[in-house]
């Protein structure tokens, strides 16, 4: 099963592009930077993670009801959808916090299809998040504050900013970090975790007019320094989350 896993981690594509298939590239980072153990915890739902749970908010958001039913309990805490960070600390509290209690009790029981698709929320959560075309949300998704600050120069006044800036950012892996558990208890845990989330979002909130330069520009080289920064701060933070809910979950 180990040697299967192993195999899957040398097919990662070389080149994705950052949309749905950037939180693949992230949540394969994160997955690769886990102890060996946990990684064999995986192995039979590491595809399905990869490339389907971690979308579970974009999906569930256009699901059908049936779907959207079943779909309730991974991506739905108090009658709210989890999705990115809201900015109401205690609102993406109860977020991270319902995430890791439920992957760490499916964890406990062996249950790796439910702790797999509740990883995949919480990797959705924190790549969106942390990803420099979500600096502004929820209050400005389409970035149309940053279009005011620095208007598209003549022949750019149809380019999306958001999406532009979403679509790529270059392959990577965590090299030799290792993953840290955020906290002793799952309160620590969430708010250690939250913090760190905000605190990358402000660093992209700090870069975003140089981005949305390049972006117009249609400079991907420019752009590329920040979404690689971004997306592996993401990915170092949903390593770590993981982490967390295992030691819960095995302790």
């Amino acid at each position: 099963m180990l040697r299967s896993f192993a195999i899957l981690l040398l097919t990662v594509p070389g080149a994705i592009a950052w949309h749905d298939p950037v939180h693949e590239l992230i949540t394969r980072a994160a997955m690769q930077s886990l102890p060996a153990e946990m990684r064999q915890q995986w192995s039979t739902e590491y595809e399905s993670l990869a490339t389907r749970y971690c979308l579970y908010p974009d999906i569930y958001h256009n699901a059908e009801p049936a779907e959207k039913s079943r779909m309730k309990l991974y991506c739905e805490v108090s009658g709210r959808a989890i999705h990115n960070v809201t900015w109401k600390r205690a609102e993406d509290l109860e977020s991270l916090e319902y995430l890791l209690r439920n992957l760490a009790a499916a964890i406990q029981v062996h249950d790796t299809i439910n702790a797999a698709q509740y990883a995949g929320t919480l990797a959705h959560l924190i790549e969106d998040s942390t990803c420099p075309a979500h600096a502004l949300t929820p209050s400005d998704s389409p970035l149309a504050m940053m279009r005011e600050l620095l208007p598209p120069p003549p022949g750019k006044e149809d380019v999306k900013l958001h999406t532009v800036i979403e679509r790529s950012s270059p392959t990577f892996d965590l090299g030799k970090r290792v993953p840290q558990a955020a906290g002793a208890t799952y309160a620590l845990a969430a708010a250690t975790l939250l913090d760190r989330i905000y605190a990358a979002i402000r660093v992209n909130r700090a870069g975003l007019i140089e981005l949305v330069r390049a972006a117009y520009a249609g400079d991907q080289e420019a752009m590329d320094p920040h979404r690689l920064k971004a997306a592996t701060t993401g990915a170092g933070i949903l390593a770590d989350a993981y982490v967390t809910a295992f030691t819960f979950g095995t302790r």
